[in-house]
């Protein structure tokens, strides 16, 4: 298992838990036009690049079942569109989508932890906000059970459910410290647990159940790194489990399931998916080994498909969640993603420029342990070249975050960890470095964009020392702008240049974008939202904001009023999935590049996708 598992367990528990709070550390900036015309190009390029498919494009799975015919069920976190979608497992098409993402009523889906079909194809979902829905086949609401506190017919931080055999349904009521169990009606018939604690009986945090065919009830005793057994009654019978990383030990378990011959099931986030016999004996541990990655990264839920086959949730990072399929021996058979390792261009696309040939260069770059480059489109969205790779050799990025073009093709990409702008030639060839770690004229310390004007001249947002400097082609320092007078920059993030070099600068230390006139004075500022990594501004005047948290492009007028938001988050053409860097082809249209989707896409400056 991989040593950032603990971490990544706990994003995806905080995710579970209620709510998504991703504070995401902004990084990067850059972005850039050439010229602004009519809103449908002579071209016709790839509206969402390097791919685009439709097969299985669930997003982030949480969990999922299966009816009757075999459709798979998938519940969803944080799907703008759709909190419960089936697909038909031949084409990976999707048939049926419901449950839009929201709180306002029963039918909306905050976030879709657990997912059971029962033997009527109805579907039953424990959500986020939180209660179990019950759904018709077709996705109408039927009833729910169950509401936020402490009381017998409430839960608070649940996170998973089962029917047993008899349509009896078992709540894994996590900070409540207990087991509920309902008729399938939702009338409420007792609890199980003796309060939190680590004594036989007791909980703490129990974050799954199961029940086997003979009605005894098994229960993931999370923070006590165990299995316990309860008779159907709710008498404890026996436990099993410690903490380590022994065999039959757990550093995180998830969930338990249970198979019709009584094998027991456990995803352990840090370790991998443990197997017991009936009596609690430990069998074996799959590592998940399948080709192209060589072992699960955070396995944190499993589904026992009626064909025999085993469904696991392994999450990846913090953008991706695989749906690894195996067999019933623990060996690999596919991965169900909207796409292969093999066609993921990107780790993280974060900044982009656009140059005169309407060529796109993207910055990818997210945590500065994996891809460190820059990539080149052409206008189509063919790949063309990789420049740059992690490293911190002649040439190499500790952390890519900005690219820019200047009028000869030169290519120069920020390395906001070795504190220097990185050139190179058009073809991609290693020329030189400017900046060096510092303060004084000409230094850098944590540089997070880069501009190149219609002069050659670069500016760099140099954000640790709250200024923009700008520098020649050739690496020369000319000047800076933006720390001293009042306002100061306090932390420049965004940073872009209009052809009469008016600075538009993103500050994220106070959510304001200031505007320096050529000469760096200071002109006026406006308010805009907290995260907001990358800006853009058109030939009319008119600015283009990207916002993550909202998955929204906001749009002002030159002074700085909100006129409009396009996009959202979704995972459609159109909507976003926090989108970090923006630019504009020659043509006028914007492209966005969106970090948890991995993709660039194109849309009209009115938020139409092309």
């Amino acid at each position: 298992m991989h040593v950032i598992g603990s971490f990544i367990a706990l994003f995806f528990m905080a995710a579970l838990l209620g709510g998504c709070s991703l504070d995401v550390t902004l990084r990067s900036s850059i972005m850039a036009q050439l010229d602004s015309g009519s809103e449908l190009p002579p071209y016709v390029p790839a509206g969402i690049f390097p791919i685009q498919k439709e097969k299985f494009n669930f997003g982030q799975p949480l969990d999922i079942g299966f009816t009757s015919s075999g459709e798979l069920v998938v519940g969803t976190y944080n799907n703008i569109e759709a909190g419960i979608q089936k697909f038909d497992m031949g084409t990976g098409k999707r048939t049926l989508k419901f449950g839009p993402l929201g709180t306002m009523n029963d039918s909306q889906i905050s976030g879709a932890r657990r997912v059971h079909v029962d033997s009527s194809d109805n579907i039953w979902v424990m959500d986020a906000n939180p209660s179990i829905r019950i759904f018709s086949p077709s996705g109408t609401l039927i009833r729910k059970i169950g509401s936020q506190g402490t009381g017998p017919t409430q839960f608070s931080g649940a996170l998973d459910f089962v029917l047993d055999k008899n349509g009896t349904v078992y709540v894994a009521d996590t900070w409540n410290h207990r087991i509920q169990v309902y008729a399938n009606d939702g009338t409420h018939l007792r609890s199980i647990g003796l309060g939190q604690g680590a004594g036989d009986g007791q909980m703490n945090q129990p974050y799954s159940v199961d029940v086997d065919q003979n009605l005894n009830v098994y229960v993931v005793d999370h923070l006590n790194h165990r299995i316990q057994k309860f008779d159907s009654s709710g008498n404890f019978v026996s436990k099993f489990g410690s903490h380590g990383t022994g065999p039959g030990q757990f550093q995180s378990a998830m969930r338990i399931r249970i198979s019709t011959s009584g094998d027991i099931f456990v995803p352990d986030s840090i370790q991998g998916i443990l197997k017991f016999d009936s009596t609690g004996a430990y069998q074996t541990t799959w590592l998940g080994v399948a080709p192209g990655h060589a072992a699960f990264d955070s396995p944190m839920n499993i589904t026992l498909a009626p064909d025999g086959k085993i469904y696991v949730v392994d999450l990846i990072d913090m953008m991706e969640y695989r749906l690894e399929v195996l067999d019933a021996t623990g060996a690999w058979q596919e991965t169900l993603t909207n796409y292969s390792d093999a066609e993921k261009f990107f780790t993280a696309p974060t900044s982009l420029w656009i140059d005169k040939d309407d060529n796109i260069f993207v910055a990818d770059s997210y945590d500065g342990t994996k891809d460190q480059r820059i990539v080149k489109f052409d206008k189509l969205g063919n790949h063309i070249i990789n420049i740059g790779s992690l490293g911190t050799g002649p040439g190499q990025f500790t952390k890519c975050d900005g690219v820019a073009t200047d009028s000869e093709g030169h290519i120069y990409g920020v390395d906001s960890g070795g504190n220097k702008i990185n050139k190179y030639s058009a073809d991609g060839t290693y020329l030189t470095s400017i900046g060096s770690l510092g303060s004084g004229d000409g230094q850098l310390n944590l540089p997070m964009a880069i501009f190149v004007d219609k002069n050659d001249v670069i500016y760099v947002a140099d954000q640790a020392n709250s200024r923009i400097q700008k520098f020649s082609s050739a690496g020369t320092y000319l000047g800076q702008f933006g720390n001293s007078g009042s306002p100061v920059l306090t932390q420049p993030q965004g940073l872009y240049v209009d052809e009469a070099g008016t600075a538009y600068v993103i500050d994220i230390g106070v959510s304001k974008v200031f505007v320096f006139d050529s000469s760096g004075n200071y002109l006026r500022n406006f308010s805009v939202p907290t995260n907001t990594p990358h800006i853009y501004v058109d030939k009319s005047g008119k600015i283009y904001i990207t916002e993550l948290v909202g998955s929204f492009i906001e749009v002002y007028s030159n002074a700085g009023v909100l006129q409009s938001k396009l996009g959202g988050k979704g995972w459609v053409p159109g909507k976003f999935y926090y989108p970090w860097g923006i630019g504009a082809d020659s043509h006028g249209n914007l492209f966005i590049s969106d970090l948890f989707t991995r993709q660039i896409q194109r849309i009209s400056p009115t938020g139409i996708p092309l």
